[in-house]
């Protein structure tokens, strides 16, 4: 077994992550550590995020072709419209249904539901 190296730079993303509550993205995380940690690069927090991925500690989803990433299984819902693409979040409360599909251990969910928002709905008749 490989044994990972506890650096500086990994305690300090490490110890930002635990204080977010949201979901943020490797960009976000990264801005905020530059200002006291100007030695830190991108790519050292885009693998980090990637070893806690693996370890279960934060979950990562698409948004806007973007990763965004949790700490909690807060799954992600969203609805788009397919005439003018409007993309709106969607909660979602009970996603069990889902998880009792499968047999798999399932850690979160992402949904993107499609259709006609309610604006372009009306404008079409009149």
């Amino acid at each position: 077994m490989v044994e990972k190296r506890e650096t500086r730079q990994k305690k300090v993303i490490e110890e930002l992550v635990i204080k977010i509550n949201t979901f943020f993205t490797a960009e976000e995380l990264y801005a905020k550590l530059k200002k006291d940690n100007p030695n830190l690069g991108i790519a050292t927090v885009y693998r980090f995020l990637k070893e806690l991925q693996k370890e279960r500690i934060i979950h990562a989803f698409t948004c806007d072709r973007k990763s965004l990433y949790s700490k909690s299984g807060m799954s992600h819902s969203h609805f788009i419209c397919e005439v003018c693409g409007v993309k709106g979040h969607i909660k979602i409360d009970k996603f069990d249904f889902l998880k009792n599909l499968t047999k798999e251990d399932v850690c979160h969910i992402q949904i993107e539901i499609s259709g006609v928002c309610s604006g372009c709905k009306n404008k079409n008749i009149k």
